[in-house]
């Protein structure tokens, strides 16, 4: 991030070498909105250029004054006309969406589709509601102790993985080739 000195001078620092020349007096006490009630935090907040996104509304956070450094965490806005509690509200709205998102990947590997069209996106959404939906339907009728769905695609994948193996012992144990089977499966 680029920060402009007193004298003027432009000084290029790595984000975390900012925040740490911050002092107790440089950040505000703030609250992270949420459902009960919200939880302290500090920010400070700058108009900075940070290199390949251009201006920015740098957000710096972190749990409390005398917490590590590595706990600070780092926001960046387009809308520079934002004090430091609007943009913390507007962060915490965000915030809710992006483990959707997260968590698309993450079971889905939504990351390595290319959508270049609005009829592919809704489709691929779609897909997506109904996969979630499945999995969430697996995951309700369990037994035992709470699972996520990524314990619930393991659970199927697992079990699909067998149901393979045991096919295919049955298909070898019956005199079948790997030629037959090829041809079977048109590879």
């Amino acid at each position: 991030m680029r920060l402009i000195n007193g004298d003027g001078q432009r000084e290029w620092l790595s984000l975390s070498a900012s925040a740490a020349r911050l002092t107790a007096d440089d950040w505000s006490a703030v609250t992270w909105p949420s459902p009960t009630g919200g939880h302290p935090l500090y920010a400070h907040l700058v108009a900075t250029w940070i290199r390949k996104l251009g201006p920015t509304l740098l957000l710096i956070t972190r749990p409390s004054l005398d917490a590590p450094l590595q706990s600070t965490r780092f926001w960046g806005g387009t809308r520079m006309d934002l004090d430091v509690q609007a943009f913390v509200d507007i962060l915490a709205v965000r915030w809710e969406v992006e483990p959707c998102f997260e968590y698309q990947k993450d079971l889905l590997g939504s990351d390595h589709y290319q959508l270049m069209t609005a009829t592919a996106v809704v489709r691929f959404w779609t897909l997506t509601a109904c996969f979630l939906c499945f999995l969430e339907e697996g995951r309700a009728s369990r037994d035992g102790p709470p699972l996520t769905c990524g314990d619930v695609r393991h659970a199927l994948q697992d079990q699909h993985r067998s149901n393979l193996l045991h096919w295919l012992q049955a298909q070898f144990a019956s005199g079948r080739t790997v030629a037959q089977l090829r041809a079977q499966f048109a590879l």
